[in-house]
């Protein structure tokens, strides 16, 4: 008998079967319209309704499976792939742009991915930290931290770098080096993720 996966949806975009609860593709990283949920009944009758609920990033975040931005070089694809699919099978939702954004999209793909998401993993490399993109990913996240608008920014070292070319808000950052034991630095990850105990 086969396995069901349950109800779902199509990207629009791509066409990839994705989870109902999916609320961006992970193939392409295009933003999936939430499902419309019921309206919530006033019980004392206010013609105006109930006041809308604001839920911080770091309370959302602990009752619903974490969005993770991965941010990387394309130098860097085949272990960028390999991470992307250990976090999905740990139960993360992650945006990635594996296909290479056109520049006339780019601005606006980035900005719905750092947007809908509660925390960036940036995969650092020597390729990575010349990437005035990913370098541009890395310091926007940072502010969204500031402001409480996600709940971090995780470097993930998987090849070694020089310490003195990585920009002094990155060396703040807790970073996990996975570049002598991947599966250690993995379970970091995932820890502080919320993925793992």
């Amino acid at each position: 008998m086969a396995y069901s996966p349950g109800p779902t949806q199509r990207c629009p975009r791509c066409g990839t079967a994705l989870a109902e609860s999916a609320t961006f593709c992970n193939n392409c990283g295009t933003p999936l319209s939430a499902p419309s949920k019921p309206a919530a009944s006033d019980p004392y009758g206010s013609p105006y309704g109930s006041a809308p609920s604001y839920e911080s990033p770091r309370a959302a975040s602990q009752t619903r499976k974490p969005r993770v931005f991965v941010s990387h070089s394309h130098r860097n694809n085949n272990i960028t792939a390999r991470l992307v699919a250990d976090l999905q099978a740990a139960g993360a939702e992650v945006w990635v742009d594996m296909e290479d954004i056109q520049f006339g999209d780019f601005m606006r793909r980035i900005n719905e991915g750092l947007k809908a998401c509660d925390w960036l993993v940036v995969v650092l490399t020597p390729a990575a930290l010349a990437s005035r993109p990913i370098q541009m990913e890395v310091n926007v996240a940072i502010n969204l931290t500031w402001q409480d608008k996600m709940q971090g920014v995780i470097p993930f070292m998987v090849e070694p770098c020089d310490h003195d070319q990585i920009p002094p808000t990155w060396q703040i950052q807790q970073y996990y080096d996975a570049t002598s034991d991947y599966a250690k630095a993995l379970a970091g990850l995932l820890r502080a993720l919320g993925l793992r105990r």
